[in-house]
């Protein structure tokens, strides 16, 4: 059996890396920076580097190699994770900064990329070297990072204006795929598209190696690889809680996954910890729940024109309700929201509820709507220890239930007591070698004859109420006598 497979000339990422500023996607703000800067650019120039930031894959060196393209530079790349010590930046970059007239006859800019890269006492003296090169060179410099905390990133922010790139969502990078699978005529189809999109979670120089991995590999069992969700989703919190403005705050979600509720159930989780009092807290919550409203009626009406509204709410009116304050960043994010997880308790609460009321509703005299929804919470309440015990041998739950309520209630107590009970209340129960289970004597009549008075014995009732009125009789007389 013969596979076709298909063949690349050229990596996709190569061939369509951007050419020009027209071929760019996303970050348009960042973009027009990098762009002004360098097309305003002249020797003597009090500003003379810029300083990109922003995670890998979302086009910080291809946009400045697609705009020295178009302005007609030359650009001069270094790596500063390979060129990183002082003596190195100085016999290596520093004379290229110099060389070539300083009348604009050579256009040149200098490119340092991931200089978050460099490291402890190894680099010591890089941070020194890469400021002297900002200062005494004859062309433009350009720096780029991909973490913004970097002790590195704040040490140079000062001479390097920073330029903020952000990722792109999944719907630009399904454009990106679609446009491509077109015009190289690929057998991918929109269902892999989207999943790519999806799991490459803002970045394109991945999203764009998986396309050709599943052009290559279709007919492989080609899965893509999935990226750290959580890890993309926390950068936008930190940014967000970061933010000092409302517009700061809304552009905080630029480009944000299209998992609303995860971002909204996450932030539900997070907010609390960001404020400082009960009024910032119920101020916070307030808005977060007309968030909730309007990304409800977006599910119900499908009118995804009110996305708008509900990023209002949780970008600048959620900016608004807390303090603006200096907060440690957050560190990392769980799997899934808390109320996913209470969801799923709620579930399983919710199904013993049900099956419980099948056994003990009409002994309670309850219908079962009434036993799950309002009287079962109160159920579980005493289901602890003896008292527990108690109540379940008197209704008789089967073992099996038994079992789960334990697991439910967490008290294990139940377990100790549970046959003493059945004793008690006249139901043991014996197990013979069919494993049948037969009770001593009727339980309702077990539980008649303890807690209700027969009226069938009326001499018994007589003599007890004329031995309480002799009591009464004789503690009136030691009365009198004191």
């Amino acid at each position: 059996m013969v596979v076709q497979v298909q063949v690349f000339k050229e990596q996709l990422v190569e061939k369509y890396r951007p050419k020009s500023k027209s071929d760019l996607i996303g970050n348009e703000e960042a973009v027009k920076k990098v762009f002004d800067f360098l097309s305003n650019w002249k020797p003597g120039d009090k500003l003379k580097s810029l300083l990109l930031v922003g995670p890998p894959g979302t086009g910080k060196t291809s946009s400045v190699y697609a705009i020295a393209n178009d302005l007609g530079y030359d650009v001069v790349e270094f790596n500063a994770s390979d060129t990183r010590r002082k003596n190195e930046i100085n016999e290596t970059v520093l004379p290229i900064s110099k060389f070539g007239s300083i009348d604009g006859e050579v256009k040149r800019v200098i490119l340092l990329d991931e200089i978050d890269g460099l490291s402890g006492q190894k680099d010591r003296g890089a941070v020194p070297a890469i400021k002297k090169l900002i200062s005494d060179s004859n062309y433009p410099v350009l720096l780029c990072a991909n973490d913004p905390e970097s002790r590195y990133v704040e040490a140079l922010a000062k001479s390097a204006p920073l330029v903020v790139f952000t990722r792109p969502d999944e719907f630009t990078i399904f454009d990106l795929l679609e446009s491509i699978v077109e015009k190289e005529k690929l057998k991918v189809d929109e269902i892999t598209l989207q999943i790519i999109s999806e799991m490459s979670a803002g970045d394109i120089r991945a999203a764009l190696n998986e396309l050709e991995a599943a052009a290559v590999g279709k007919d492989r069992g080609y899965i893509p690889a999935k990226r750290d969700k959580m890890r993309i989703l926390l950068d936008y919190f930190n940014n967000f809680f970061q933010s000092k403005t409302p517009e700061e705050a809304k552009k905080a979600w630029e480009g944000a996954p299209s998992d609303y509720a995860l971002i909204l159930n996450f932030l539900v989780d997070l907010t609390s910890s960001q404020c400082k009092n009960k009024h910032e807290i119920a101020n916070a919550y307030r808005v977060l729940a007309y968030a909730d409203l309007i990304f409800t009626r977006i599910i119900w009406t499908q009118n995804w024109g009110l996305l708008r509204f509900f990023f209002d709410m949780i970008g600048p009116e959620l900016r608004r309700s807390i303090e603006v304050r200096r907060t440690p960043r957050i560190k990392r994010l769980n799997n899934l929201p808390n109320s996913y997880f209470a969801r799923g308790r709620s579930k399983t609460v919710n199904k013993l509820a049900w099956e419980l009321s099948e056994e003990v509703a009409h002994k309670l005299h309850l219908g079962k709507n009434t036993f799950v929804f309002r009287e079962f919470p109160y159920f579980l309440k005493i289901m602890k220890g003896k008292t527990g015990a108690n109540v379940l041998a008197s209704l008789d739950v089967s073992e099996e239930l038994v079992q789960k309520i334990v697991r439910t209630t967490g008290s294990n107590e139940i377990l100790k007591f549970i046959e003493e009970s059945r004793r008690d209340i006249g139901l043991t129960r014996v197990k013979d070698q069919n494993e049948s289970i037969k009770p001593e004597e009727d339980v309702v009549q077990g539980l008649l004859d303890r807690f209700l008075i027969d009226e069938t014995k009326p001499s018994e009732i007589e003599s007890t109420s004329k031995k309480k009125q002799e009591d009464v009789k004789d503690q009136q007389t030691l009365d009198s006598f004191f």
